[in-house]
């Protein structure tokens, strides 16, 4: 049930990419107007980098210049990027606007990128003769440098970034994760002592979250910093450009030696590098691609009043099990529900691999219908047993006390006597007891049948269930997902509301959205936790074992050999009618419940036969005795006390009270009844492959439908997703998208185990599942397959 990430680089939000690919795609303009540059140039550009100070641990610059060229390259342009000690203001607040005014009076820079915060401050207050990109990724309530006008910089000739995401919902989602009423938050000394607004910023934010926000200024001093937190119960970090990559590292690392959780606004980089959690995705390449984008159109003509400055970025909570462990921390069920993890398997959740092939092998070992009818296997086997007795030797030892009245007899036999002996009797021929034997074998191999049957249907459940268990998990993500967009929503519908597109009532629908989807993420756990139970209880197996189902997106990735078969005969109606015919046939042919019904008919017919035969056979035995008389009143001295004797039997009942023909009557009837169960069984049979066949035939192209639904809703979704935070539609439209959106995604997840559940069902059908089967098996019926499906093919005649 819980999610893991790994770092993609180069990741854009959908939202963004799209952005810019429109912006890409857009026309220059025909003139250059004041701000832009030429739209064609003899020369490459020239791009001045003028930074804050030393920052080895900041990767934007590296990733613009690739970025920039990158661009540049598909279109045969080409750019320069100039670097020099007069533009590097070494952190000392009176060199940030010295170190600009260099750039800007350069007169070979065209254009100037300034990646650090404290620049972008010192642009914000001076009047700029060329254009400024800052790459400094700016919060509504946090960062915040320059001033705007929706969705463009206020001040001329200054481009910048703006994240909608505010920087109380990570601080509210810290809070979630750890209450306390401290948190110490990790800021470049240099960034904390001169950027005007920060302190202001860090007050109002604790006072919305009614936490204690204490700053702590960092330097390159990483054993200073960790000094100066004390006994913090939370730290949060910052964007701290002047510590090395590994300097970062070992500050995280101090931090969970502490046990003291951390979290990152920088975004879920820092998560890899060891911090607890972070909501936001890494943004240095989203801010480079930015710069780069629009260094582009700056140099195809367009203004610096055509640059957007809004950043898109999907909020998704993202956590590392290693530290939580580390730090002895305990994540709710609500957490471990809500966040994605990484190193997860140090949560000890006990989530064990779980492939379908794997799922038949667990249902056939501890399914107890299984098992019960197993033992009916059992009971059949003595019962025939037990009909063999009477056909074999029947010997026994006797003892006899008797009083004898003599009357006549007075001194040839005694009038009491003890007496020790032997009685033997052997059935020659008894057709009653002789085909009871013969049918009790006949309803043993039916059981047999039978119990094939229940183990089959076994599969079917067992199979179902997993898949079941599998799609739940698959639509709780995307669930979460879901939340996390509209978590992002409400971000820009309080963006909206800062910048006057509209009134705090979209808030307040995003607020409640936010929670409605909340609780239908927590039913979708409930359901893929029912699921879980629901298949362990098939199984047999403890109902809290904990799974991890092998996840397809392909259906031939779960059922190669049947998938294979049928995904060709879909596109031909002629093969796909003469394939409905052949499995109906392979249906009867293989279904255990129409053979075990055909030996219950075997077993009538002896018990008929038997029935009619009484009229004439006589039933034959021979008996052997031998008596000893151990004591006898009077003694007979002349009289042996050994008596043997030897007996021969023919036995034929002349009137029974007419329970012969009755019983010959009841069998018959009893065999009618069978004979009818059995054409029934057989129409059910039929029945269920038909249908079977008809859902395949109709889930396999809802696949590739759905599919396209859902590309297309996302599509539409995250163009109005733009739209919206560009004050362009109202948040009707947007929920609309969304809802549209995510259902379709829903729909396209649940198309693809739909069909599977209809494979399941239809081997169910023809009782010859591809995982139970031999490599020589498959290939066996594939070539049954073809041979009846060629163009000599009779299979319509079956």
């Amino acid at each position: 049930m819980y999610k893991s990430l790994a770092p993609r680089a180069g990741h854009v939000p959908v939202a963004l990419a799209l952005s810019l690919a429109v912006v890409l795609l857009s026309p220059a303009h025909g003139a250059a107007q004041e701000g832009a540059l030429e739209p064609v140039r003899a020369q490459p550009v020239m791009i001045a980098v003028v930074e804050d100070g030393p920052s080895p641990g900041d990767t934007v610059l590296a990733s613009i210049e690739r970025e920039v060229r990158a661009i540049l390259a598909a279109r045969g342009e080409t750019a320069t990027f100039k670097k020099s000690p007069e533009f590097d203001a070494g952190w000392d607040p009176d060199r940030m606007e010295s170190a600009l005014r260099a750039a800007l009076d350069d007169p070979e820079v065209d254009i100037v990128v300034a990646p650090g915060a404290l620049i972008t401050q010192a642009a914000a207050r001076m009047e700029l003769g060329k254009p400024v990109i800052s790459a400094y990724v700016q919060r509504l309530d946090l960062f915040k440098i320059a001033d705007f006008r929706g969705d463009r910089s206020g001040k001329p000739n200054l481009n910048f970034m703006l994240i909608a995401n505010r920087a109380e919902g990570d601080i509210r989602d810290f809070l979630e994760l750890v209450p306390t009423r401290r948190i110490h938050l990790l800021v470049d000394a240099a960034v904390l002592r001169q950027l005007t607004r920060l302190l202001g910023e860090i007050e109002e934010l604790a006072g919305l979250t009614e936490t204690d926000l204490i700053p702590v200024p960092v330097t390159t001093d990483v054993e200073a910093a960790l000094a100066a937190l004390g006994d913090a119960d939370a730290a949060i970090l910052t964007r701290l450009p002047r510590l090395t990559m590994d300097q970062r590292r070992r500050l995280i690392r101090g931090l969970n030696e502490r046990r003291i959780p951390t979290f990152s606004v920088e975004g879920h980089g820092d998560v890899f590098r060891g911090t607890l959690a972070a909501r936001m995705p890494e943004l240095t390449t989203v801010a480079a691609r930015r710069v780069a984008v629009n260094i582009s159109e700056l140099m195809r003509g367009s203004t610096m009043e055509d640059l957007p400055i809004l950043v898109y970025a999907d909020p998704r909570l993202l956590m590392n099990a290693e530290t939580a462990v580390q730090i002895g921390y305990q994540p709710s069920v609500a957490t471990v529900a809500l966040a994605s993890w990484i190193n997860e398997s140090a949560l000890e959740l006990n989530r064990e691999p779980l492939a379908f092939s794997q799922v038949l092998q667990y249902a056939e070992r501890g399914n107890l219908a299984i098992a019960i009818s197993a033992q009916d296997i059992v009971t059949a086997e003595k019962e025939r047993d037990l009909s063999l007795s009477p056909i074999l030797p029947q010997i026994n030892a006797v003892a006899e006390l008797s009083g004898l009245n003599q009357l006549f007899l007075e001194g040839i036999v005694p009038d009491r006597y003890a007496v020790a002996g032997v009685r033997a009797s052997q059935m020659i021929y008894d057709d009653a007891t002789i085909s009871q034997y013969r049918s009790s074998g006949r309803l043993l191999e039916s059981s047999e049948r039978l119990f094939e049957a229940v183990r089959l249907e076994a599969f079917d459940q067992a199979g179902t269930a997993y898949l079941r268990y599998a799609l739940a998990l698959i639509l709780y993500r995307i669930d979460t997902g879901n939340l996390q967009v509209t978590q992002q929503n409400l971000e820009l519908a309080r963006f909206r509301a800062e910048v006057g597109y509209s009134g705090r009532d979209e808030v307040y629908r995003w607020e409640a959205e936010v929670a409605k989807r909340q609780s239908l993420l927590f039913a979708s756990i409930a359901t893929a936790e029912i699921e879980r139970i629901r298949l362990n209880q098939i199984l047999a197996l403890e109902q809290d074992r904990k799974w991890q189902p092998q996840e397809v997106s392909e259906p031939e990735e779960q059922f190669p050999f049947f998938v294979g078969i049928l995904e060709p005969l879909f596109g031909d109606a002629d093969e796909l009618e003469r394939f409905r015919a052949l499995s109906v046939w392979l249906a009867r042919e293989n279904d255990p419940e129409l053979q075990a019904i055909e030996k219950q008919l075997e077993a009538l017919d002896i018990e008929v036969g038997e029935r009619k035969r009484r009229w004439f056979l006589p039933s034959i035995s021979a008996g052997f005795l031998w008596d000893y008389q151990i004591d006898r009143r009077p003694e007979l001295d002349d009289i042996d006390n050994n008596l043997w004797g030897f007996n021969f039997t023919a036995t034929y009942p002349l009137f029974q009270g007419a329970s012969r023909a009755f019983e010959v009557g009841r069998t018959s009837s009893e065999r009618e009844k069978l004979f009818r169960e059995q054409r029934l069984t057989g129409d059910i049979v039929e029945r269920q492959t038909r249908t079977a066949l008809r859902r395949l035939e109709s889930s396999f192209p809802t696949i590739s439908f759905n599919r396209r639904q859902a590309e297309a809703a996302r599509r539409n979704f995250e163009l109005v997703q733009e739209k919206y935070g560009q004050g362009l539609v109202n948040v009707t439209d947007l929920l609309e998208a969304q809802n549209e959106s995510f259902v379709a995604d829903q729909g396209a997840a649940a198309a693809v185990y739909a069909f599977l559940i209809d494979v399941v069902n239809f081997q169910r059908a023809i009782a010859w599942f591809e995982d139970d089967r031999l490599p020589e098996e498959r290939e066996q019926l594939r070539r049954r397959i073809e041979t009846d499906l060629g163009p000599n093919s009779t299979s319509n005649e079956r």
